[in-house]
Parts: structure tokens; C-alpha cells; sequence
């Protein structure tokens, strides 16, 4: 989705974007679109998710892996 994102906020040359997902989604989702499109303005709007430590755990791991850049979005295209 965040490639997707970028790729149309390029496209339809837009500056600023605002970002809504849940609030343990936020940190990763932010790290993936400023990757994929740096000049554009991400502001962030979380809303409530899951609070089940599997599921947070699960997120944290993903936004490891995308800070470090081994996630899909940080794949060469």
C-alpha cells in the first residue's frame, strides 16, 4: 500500500497526504512512505487497533525490519 500511496501522491503532484491507520500500524506505514516518496508530507492521523501483545509484537517486528530495510517496500523495484 505504500508504494501504491507514493506512486499516485506522485502522479496526482501532491505535497502533503494525510495517513489514517491504526495507531500500532502508524510508525511503520510512516517509515515505508517516507522511503518511498521522501518529498511528500506524511501527516499522520492514528486511529484505535488491536492492543494484544501477539499482535503488537508482530508490528514491532515488522517496523524493525522496515527501519533496517528489509521489508518488501524497501525492495529495489
Amino acid at each position: 500500500n505504500g508504494i501504491e500511496a507514493a506512486a499516485k501522491a506522485r502522479r496526482e503532484g501532491w505535497a502533503q497526504v494525510l495517513v489514517v491507520t491504526s495507531a500500532p500500524h502508524m510508525p511503520r506505514a510512516l517509515v515505508e512512505l517516507r522511503r518511498a516518496a521522501p518529498e511528500v508530507r506524511w501527516l499522520p492521523h492514528p486511529v484505535p487497533g488491536s492492543q494484544e501483545p501477539a499482535a503488537l509484537l508482530r508490528e514491532y517486528a515488522k517496523l524493525v525490519a522496515a527501519t533496517l530495510g528489509v521489508s518488501r517496500a524497501a525492495a529495489p523495484g
